[in-house]
């Protein structure tokens, strides 16, 4: 099965050798009967919601939004396809990878962070961003500048950098260049400006300004309040920046739009929820019995529309 994968035409995981590693191993296991697949995407799934809670509970004071905050995150309808659609797991492994990378580097273990970042390259290619989002934490949590950063642990950032070597390696030998790339007739450009499926359409700035506007007046919320409130800053840069390598930057002429790809920047907006609404509840002087009765309201109720 595994040379039958490698061989497969317009294969959603090429250069993604773990991930096929996880989908033999299925196959040795069940064969093609789909419950086994769908109990690792859920085992994987679970997985990164544990550390989510995990990376906030190291991040925030407020116990009580990291705690709801994975669990609202875990039964969203928007992740169902990283659960439902089988070889999808390629998002969901490398989210486990990317947020096992960022607790690693938070707890001080950078030679488990490095593993863990290699680990993510095997998985998918959105795992390159990883080396500036933990700089952009340990900005935010740890240091008093981007160079203090640098220079208080400089064998991880050099260490993270180095796993881009394979990943570059992977896409050099086996990379989605039928689907993928930047040497295709869909630019940089154009792809950041269409989000329609069917025949790509020739894009002008002055055909989409209000929504460009719009995501650019966002994009400068986010800056300035990284600079005014860190922990809110960097959840929202976390949004853009994951989301980045996908929506605007690498055209994909196979997929222009799909929900999956907000598996890891619905995280961080989860996040921005969860403290604004802790924050909110603590003004209004709401008990706990308010606090967790709202929270399992909203948990019902996404559950349902996931259902």
């Amino acid at each position: 099965m595994w040379g039958t994968w490698s061989s497969s035409p317009h294969s959603s995981i090429d250069a993604r050798p773990l991930v096929r590693l996880s989908l033999a191993l299925n196959f040795a296991w069940g064969g093609l009967e789909v419950r086994s697949y769908h109990l690792v995407n859920i085992a994987l799934h679970c997985g990164c919601g544990l550390l989510l809670y995990g990376l906030l509970r190291l991040s925030t004071e407020r116990a009580t939004a990291a705690f709801f905050v994975p669990l609202l995150w875990l039964v969203h309808p928007l992740n169902s396809e990283c659960v439902n659609y089988i070889v999808v797991r390629t998002e969901s492994l490398m989210v486990l990878f990317y947020l096992a990378t960022l607790c690693c580097a938070a707890r001080g273990w950078a030679v488990a962070a490095v593993c863990c970042s290699l680990l993510g390259m095997a998985c998918k290619e959105s795992m390159v961003s990883i080396s500036l989002v933990v700089l952009l934490y340990d900005r935010t949590f740890v240091a008093l500048s981007l160079g203090a950063a640098l220079r208080r642990r400089p064998i991880l950032y050099i260490g993270l950098g180095a796993t881009w070597i394979p990943l570059a390696v992977l896409i050099f030998q086996g990379g989605r260049g039928d689907s993928a790339g930047f040497a295709r007739e869909v630019g940089v450009w154009q792809y950041a400006l269409n989000i329609d499926y069917g025949y790509q359409l020739e894009m002008r700035w002055v055909a989409v300004w209000p929504e460009a506007l719009f995501v650019l007046v966002l994009l400068c919320m986010a800056m300035w309040s990284w600079l005014h409130c860190r922990q809110v800053g960097f959840a929202a840069l976390l949004f853009f920046i994951a989301l980045a390598p996908t929506s605007s930057i690498v055209p994909i002429l196979t997929e222009v739009g799909a929900g999956r790809r907000m598996y890891l920047p619905l995280a961080a907006l989860m996040s921005l929820g969860g403290m604004g609404g802790d924050y909110l509840l603590q003004r209004l002087r709401c008990g706990w019995r308010w606090s967790v009765g709202a929270v399992l309201v909203i948990v019902l109720v996404l559950a349902s529309v996931t259902m």
